[in-house]
């Protein structure tokens, strides 16, 4: 006699059935089974902010913490970023029994600034069972800088202009993450005729979104162009690595325009 056995619940089922026959022989069957399901959850992993370049590696668990076994098939092709992979053999028809789990390493190297996300949705044979899938995210960061030459034009020799300018900004070049700065360095020869304020000599951060505006000098001590060298040390750099960014400053001396008193 074939029996078929489909559950619609979780959790035992039991059934007995008479025999006639004739005579009688007072004959039974019994039917027990159980209704049991498969159950995998969802996971999301979340990197946040990361420096751009930076290899940041994690490894997550899936697990069957149901009662049946499923078979599990991840779908990668529909990926539209590389800065996430799945290290190795990822979810490729593989059966979970009940209590079972594997093991799935990740990587994520932004690339590029701003949020990124990555969704592989995972079939589970069971046709009951809910979509499941592994979310990826994460935000690549990296700070910016921008300076640019300062002119201050012509000065007579022995007098002094004054000017107001933006001497380094952060940020406006897409920068999203705040600016280190870990020195500054005035050199040439003309140095001596600039007056460089010290909060640019001693400026260590910047924010996000940032600039540093301030006075400089020009005193010319003699006749024709000057001009002095800003050198700034930071990490607005992919890997973390040291970069640095330069800027002039120049002016020329011009001989005096005071009148001479001849006598």
């Amino acid at each position: 006699m074939e029996v078929c056995f489909t559950p619609d619940t979780l959790g035992p089922y039991n059934r007995v059935d008479t025999v006639h026959s004739t005579p009688e022989f007072g004959a039974q069957t019994t039917y027990t089974g159980r209704g049991v399901r498969p159950r995998v959850q969802s996971v999301v992993v979340n990197w946040g902010k990361r420096r751009i370049g930076t290899v940041n590696d994690t490894s997550i668990v899936l697990r069957n913490s149901g009662d049946g076994w499923c078979l599990a098939d991840a779908d990668t092709s529909g990926g539209t970023t590389t800065d996430f992979t799945a290290q190795g053999l990822l979810v490729q028809g593989i059966r979970l029994n009940p209590a079972d789990s594997i093991m799935v390493p990740l990587r994520y190297q932004p690339s590029q600034r701003g949020p990124q996300e990555w969704i592989i949705p995972i079939g589970i044979d069971w046709k009951r069972h809910e979509p499941i899938s592994i979310t990826l995210r994460g935000i690549g960061v990296m700070p910016s800088i921008a300076v640019r030459d300062i002119d201050l034009g012509d000065v007579e020799v022995d007098s002094t202009k004054d000017s107001v300018a933006v001497l380094v900004r952060s940020g406006i070049l897409g920068g999203n993450e705040p600016l280190t700065i870990r020195s500054v360095r005035v050199s040439g020869p003309d140095a001596a005729s600039f007056v460089i304020p010290p909060t640019l000599r001693t400026l260590t951060r910047l924010l996000d979104l940032d600039s540093l505006i301030d006075r400089v000098s020009f005193t010319p001590r003699r006749i024709g162009p000057h001009e002095c060298s800003i050198e700034i040390d930071h990490d607005a750099a992919p890997f973390n690595v040291p970069a640095t960014t330069a800027f002039r400053i120049i002016g020329n001396g011009i001989e005096s325009r005071k009148a001479v008193l001849v006598l």
